[in-house]
Parts: C-alpha cells; sequence; structure tokens
C-alpha cells in the first residue's frame, strides 16, 4: 500500500530485548495503545503511552508501510521522535498467518535443541506472540503451556 508523499518526516527508533528492531524516518505511525489504535504525524504532541500486542505500521519514507509485530510495551512520542520499548517486537514481513507459522516452527526447534534459557525465553516469548495471530491453534496453544 502507498501514501501520498509528504515534506515532513518523524523518527522512529524500535527495540526490543532482542535488540533495535527500526531505526528510520517516517511520515505517519500507528501504534497499539492500551485505549485504542493511535496514529502520529509530525508535530505531535508529546506522550507516553502504553503499547499492548499488535502490530505498529510505519509508512516511511517511499510510500511504503512497514509492519512490527510487538508483544507490548510503552511509546514515547515528541513532536520530531517516537521511542517504542518494546517487550518482544520483529518485523511481518509476510502474511501473518505464514509468519505465525514460521516462528511456531522456529520456536519448537529452539526449545528441542536444548538452547541456554535466555534463549528458550525468548523463542517461548516469540511463540506466544504468534500464537495470538493463529486463532485456530488455540488448542495447540494449551498444548505448550
Amino acid at each position: 500500500m502507498k501514501f501520498p508523499s509528504s515534506q515532513r518526516l518523524i523518527r522512529v527508533g524500535v527495540v526490543s530485548v532482542t535488540g533495535d528492531i527500526y531505526r528510520g524516518p517516517v511520515r505517519f505511525a500507528v501504534l497499539p495503545a492500551r485505549n485504542g489504535e493511535l496514529g502520529v504525524l509530525p508535530g505531535h504532541a508529546p506522550l507516553l503511552t502504553m503499547l499492548v500486542p499488535g502490530h505498529v505500521r510505519l509508512v516511511d519514507e517511499s510510500g511504503l508501510v512497514q509492519l512490527i509485530y510487538i508483544t507490548g510495551g510503552m511509546a514515547e512520542v515528541r513532536p520530531d521522535e517516537i521511542s517504542i520499548l518494546a517487550d518482544v517486537a520483529f518485523r511481518t514481513e509476510t502474511s501473518e498467518q505464514q509468519a505465525a507459522q514460521q516462528a511456531l516452527w522456529v520456536a519448537q526447534q529452539a526449545m528441542r535443541g536444548g538452547l541456554p534459557i535466555d534463549s528458550i525465553a525468548s523463542a517461548h516469548a516469540r511463540l506466544q506472540a504468534e500464537l495470538a495471530l493463529l486463532p485456530s491453534v488455540s488448542g495447540l496453544r494449551s498444548k505448550l503451556r
């Protein structure tokens, strides 16, 4: 999806426990805030907000939408910058269902492979985030707990 061009940009940084997920200027951002989606344009009034599981949508300089799935966190919005501190975050470049199925497989392989406890915890958190995207796997979710 493309949006019309705009002269003004706002810097965005998205970080999680695994590191930087996104850094760069965007024209527009939509955040999954606790009280509903929050749209942010350059020049937005300063605020702090809690984020819930969902997609952060960023319209980059070329007008393309970048999707980043987060499991929750905090956002600080300033007129020229958005800082997002997410619990777990990752870019979703394929469809939600494909991304969820791929993450499920990767997490299962990581848990079976005898990884260090912090790697297993990270894999488990990502798996839980992906399972939230797949309503058809509710039975599988109960088996993993």
